[in-house]
């Protein structure tokens, strides 16, 4: 297990293409940046007025890349059967996935913060004047980070169902993108149950969390709970999908 865990490591590490779509990330963001310098906005406040619609898509830009890098891969050139067919324990497998999409979307999540935070000082920004706005914007990355966890355990749990990427990612993006949660909200009118089910949902949850950080300064552990809920029951899901179905080579 240890040893497929270095492997997935470097693999992921030496990825060219992930390594050319950061970097191409960050280009477009410095881009907007002497577009903005141009136009005399290159302020802190203009900054963090953007800030949040950043965050919004990270989700779609960073989520969908670090998921078919982590997940998808995998069922390329019948690797999948490659894999398991080494010895490792499926179990081994779908945990070290796990923690491979936690790590490494955090560490892509914080460069990319890490470069906001940059442009934020060269626009200006005193850190200690805008403490409470940088706070701010660290929690509503730290609600949106845990919100792509979820949603990328869930697709996980149909992608080993399936064993097919493109549906795998279209249910990914269509959870991110609120697409599922507004077809269920508008079925909520014709069967007004369906509204007790939606309030849980990993997008209701998020956004409760972020309009009690905004009016109240206090974080929702409630948010934290219902996401951990989640990806427990979206990891046991995977477990009980993957453990005897056949793989497809």
């Amino acid at each position: 297990m240890f040893n497929y865990f270095k492997s997935e490591i470097w693999r992921l590490t030496h990825k060219r293409s992930s390594f050319i779509y950061y970097v191409f990330l960050i280009f477009v963001y410095i881009i907007s940046i002497l577009f903005l310098a141009i136009q005399d906005l290159y302020t802190p406040n203009t900054l963090l007025e953007s800030a949040q619609s950043i965050i919004s898509l990270l989700p779609v830009f960073v989520g969908t890349q670090v998921f078919l890098a982590v997940y998808g891969d995998d069922l390329k050139d019948r690797m999948l059967i490659k894999i398991i067919g080494t010895g490792l324990h499926r179990l081994a497998y779908l945990l070290v996935k796990a923690v491979i999409f936690i790590l490494y979307s955090a560490i892509v999540f914080l460069i990319l913060g890490a470069v906001y935070l940059i442009s934020f000082m060269i626009a200006g920004g005193h850190l200690a004047v805008y403490a409470q706005d940088i706070q701010s914007i660290a929690v509503m990355g730290i609600i949106t980070y845990l919100k792509t966890l979820a949603f990328s355990q869930i697709a996980a749990a149909f992608l080993f169902c399936f064993q097919k990427t493109v549906p795998a990612l279209v249910l990914f993006l269509t959870l991110i993108m609120g697409v599922v949660l507004f077809v269920f909200n508008i079925m909520a009118y014709v069967f007004p149950i369906i509204e007790k089910f939606t309030n849980y949902s990993v997008s209701t949850l998020s956004q409760n969390a972020q309009t009690m950080w905004i009016n109240f300064r206090q974080f929702d552990t409630s948010f934290i709970i219902g996401i951990t809920i989640y990806i427990v029951l979206a990891f046991a899901s995977q477990i009980m999908i993957f453990k005897n179905r056949d793989i497809k080579g």
